[in-house]
């Protein structure tokens, strides 16, 4: 099964934009291509280099999606225009990007849970204070 990461930011940023204004399509058909791109490219390059030419990628995308992949240091291809090479390939996909992700996202909910635990609770006392007032109470009565 093929994993990619989508950023919830990718529809605005301004690569999508120039890249839309470009092509004069909308940044939703941009993104679109994006996704069937870089997800055809996870299902056929380990690196992110295939081999594949400027027809190719506009084949499987929009004409001249590879030249505004290109201009926004998205694309590279090499001198002999045979092999398109993915930037940051590695960043954004594959087993150890989707590791990074799995990652942040759990350590996201357990600080947004810890987070959680230390509000108030109905009676407006956080746990942290009822435990200092435990420990209080046992030094006094000892």
């Amino acid at each position: 099964m093929a994993w990619i990461k989508v950023e919830h930011t990718l529809p605005s940023k301004p690569e999508v934009y120039m890249i839309a204004s470009e092509l004069c399509r909308t940044r939703a058909e941009v993104v679109g291509h994006l996704i069937s791109l870089w997800t055809w490219v996870d299902q056929n390059s380990e690196n992110g280099t295939i081999q594949a030419n400027r027809e190719m990628i506009d084949d499987l995308t929009t004409a001249q999606m590879a030249n505004a992949l290109v201009c926004q240091g998205w694309l590279h291809f090499t001198n002999d225009g045979k092999t398109a090479e993915f930037v940051n390939y590695d960043k954004h996909n594959g087993q150890t990007a989707k590791k990074r992700a799995m990652t942040a996202n759990r350590v996201a909910k357990a600080r947004a849970t810890a987070g959680l635990k230390s509000k108030s609770n109905a009676i407006g006392v956080t746990r942290e204070e009822k435990k200092r007032k435990e420990k209080e109470k046992e030094t006094w009565t000892k």
